[in-house]
């Protein structure tokens, strides 16, 4: 009976470990990056003119504006907030710019869509760096400002667009992709999704770690109910449970490891839980369909799109590497199993 308790809280101290090293990188991955902007005092009342990318629109499809405030406490450190909606002005029909009357900061431009009461980072010095804006729209492309100084088109097709945007923010914000390519119109354009295809890389690069968690975590499961069996003979066989404990010890020993390396872009990651697997899996489908309309029109669409199968292949043949090794590991050792038969004491 102790045998099986220790065989137990084993597994349940190795998830307690892994959910606690993987909830910190999860929340660490998920604060939104912002850029922010203070109101200024104008004729005895605070005013502030912000760009259209400053507004999001939220699963009710209600636009908000988000002001920042500084947290206390166990929330210490600045918050996203949604702003009162008699505080600001849309103006759409002259001007094209957000009116606000308050006291600031706000949230000029975020990485995701920000949640009520959510941290997040504030990015005082963005870096500029020339990308290529991959555009998807199923209204297609009549508002699409034209080539100037900033920007390229490179591909279209009726669905998908290619642009080089010679002066993009890093951290890429799709909001601000919208308002640089487009002539913006709140009622349709938030249904034009905006791709960085650094960001759509760099994601790619990334999820072969994740590969690597997942594999960790099937690697333990299988090691660890195949020592059940190991138990019934725990003293003869105590050198197999040791190897199995300390693959399983290393294998958490290298999650940080692991979760270092998947560094998921902001811009591509969903709104609330990054398992999200819905969210990924459209949007992988989205991407890849839309470079292929634009295959024959521009070789970086290509590049691209080889580039997404190559690293999607890795990562499911680390997946797939990590339960093969698993198996042939509990293969071998069931081969030097030695149990030792009951004999009733009667007998004996």
């Amino acid at each position: 009976m102790k045998k099986k308790v220790i065989w137990a809280l084993f597994l349940v101290v190795w998830l307690l470990a892994f959910s606690t090293v993987f909830s910190h990188w999860t929340e660490e991955l998920m604060i939104p990056r912002v850029l922010s902007a203070q109101s200024t005092l104008y004729r005895g009342t605070m005013k502030l003119c912000l760009s259209l990318d400053s507004i999001f629109i939220q699963d009710n499809d209600e636009f908000s504006l988000f002001r920042i405030s500084e947290g206390s406490g166990w929330e210490a450190g600045p918050h996203a907030f949604l702003a009162e909606p008699g505080s600001y002005f849309i103006d759409t029909e002259q001007t094209h710019r957000v009116i606000v009357y308050d006291y600031g900061p706000f949230i000029a431009a975020s990485t995701k869509l920000p949640q009520s009461g959510q941290p997040v980072l504030v990015v005082k010095n963005p870096e500029r760096r020339e990308d290529l804006l991959l555009a998807v729209s199923r209204s297609g492309f009549a508002n699409l400002r034209e080539d100037s100084d900033l920007r390229h088109l490179e591909a279209k097709s009726d669905t998908a667009a290619l642009i080089t945007l010679r002066d993009a923010y890093s951290p890429f914000s799709e909001n601000v992709g919208r308002f640089m390519l487009f002539d913006l119109d709140l009622s349709s354009d938030f249904q034009k999704h905006i791709y960085s295809l650094t960001d759509v890389k760099r994601f790619f690069t990334c999820i072969p770690w994740i590969g690597a968690v997942i594999a960790s975590l099937l690697i333990t499961l299988l090691l660890w109910g195949h020592s059940y069996r190991l138990l019934k003979c725990e003293k003869k066989n105590h050198p197999l449970l040791l190897i199995n404990a300390a693959v399983c010890a290393l294998l958490l020993a290298l999650l940080p490891v692991f979760l270092k390396g998947a560094d998921l872009p902001p811009s591509l990651l969903p709104g609330r839980a990054v398992v999200d697997i819905p969210h990924y899996v459209n949007q992988h489908r989205e991407i890849c369909a839309a470079l292929s309309e634009l295959i024959s029109q521009s070789p970086i669409a290509g590049e691209t799109l080889s580039y997404i199968r190559a690293m999607t292949g890795l990562t499911a043949g680390i997946v797939l590497a990590g339960i093969t090794a698993a198996i042939l590991l509990c293969t071998l050792e069931r081969r030097q199993l030695k149990t030792t038969r009951y004999v009733p004491k009667h007998r004996a």
